[in-house]
């Protein structure tokens, strides 16, 4: 094992441990909902730790941190969008969901998609009919939308 994959391997561990450990990045989620958020957020991690290994030892720390930091947002923002969708005013609304939109098409180095915008929409306006079940669930299908691609 070289230096950067221990420094990969480290930060992997480092990441892991402070998404774990918070939990402001869940707090307004159900069990299942904060495990299947934490499933795609570890494997975006354990996805950049693999690619990190071929980079210089400093290299791959730096790129596993920011990736931790964009996926702290993206986990951030869907907490953050279950908790206050339903009675978020108009203005906070939007303000929220392009935050949201914002640090997904960061992980996933992708523009915003026709399909994101119009789920979004469409979430926007049933947002006082629904559940926060039924507003994880689709904001988690706009989170997959890129595993699906791949």
């Amino acid at each position: 094992m070289n230096e950067t994959t221990n420094q990969a391997d480290d930060a992997y561990r480092q990441a892991v441990e402070q998404l774990l450990g918070d939990e402001s990045l869940r707090d307004a989620l159900t069990d299942d909902q904060a495990q299947r958020l934490l499933d795609w957020a570890l494997s975006r991690l354990e996805r950049e730790a693999q690619q990190a290994a071929e980079l210089p030892a400093e290299t791959a720390r730096a790129t596993l941190e920011a990736r931790l930091d964009q996926v702290r947002q993206v986990m951030k923002h869907a907490n953050r969008l279950v908790e206050e969708l339903p009675d978020a005013a108009q203005g906070r609304m939007r303000e929220s969901m392009l935050h949201f939109v914002e640090a997904l098409c960061e992980v996933d180095s992708r523009a915003v998609q026709v399909n994101d915008v119009m789920a979004l929409e469409e979430l926007a306006s049933e947002r006082e009919a629904l559940d926060s079940g039924t507003i994880f669930e689709r904001l988690m299908a706009i989170v997959r939308q890129e595993d699906e691609e791949e």
